[in-house]
């Protein structure tokens, strides 16, 4: 089982080869600390592999750089469809309308506004992964 997630394979792979469910690994996973920790070091191990050869890949060619750029460090590399905007950019132009809105509607609106404006960045927020 940890030969099939060093090499790569998913942890249902990994439950296949060994004529287990998905959900019996997980519970000894959850179950037995020491499993745990041996799960977690395959699948790190194996990352540790691509990444190395990702890198060592990219001295003869660039799009494996390109690549490792584009999925470690996304916000800054990943392609882009030039007709989307940023969340950043989305949140400064949220702010503008905001304190439009305030500047132009009665100061009793002014608490109602905040709080939705409120809700709906909570919303947003629940709805993003890390």
């Amino acid at each position: 089982m940890l030969k099939v997630l060093r090499a790569g394979g998913s942890r249902n792979d990994a439950a296949n080869k060994v004529g287990v469910t998905y959900n019996t690994l997980l519970n000894e996973v959850k179950r037995d600390n020491t499993f745990n920790e041996q799960v977690a070091a395959a699948e790190s191990d194996c990352k540790l592999t691509l990444i190395l050869r990702v890198n060592k890949a990219s001295a003869d060619d660039w799009r494996a750089a390109s690549w490792l750029l584009e999925r470690k460090w996304w916000k800054e590399y990943a392609k882009r469809n030039p007709e989307t905007i940023s969340a950043d950019q989305l949140a400064t132009a949220f702010s503008r309308l905001v304190a439009v809105l305030l500047t132009e509607l009665p100061t009793e609106y002014h608490d109602r506004i905040r709080l939705r404006v409120e809700e709906i960045i909570t919303s947003i927020s629940g709805q993003r992964r890390g």
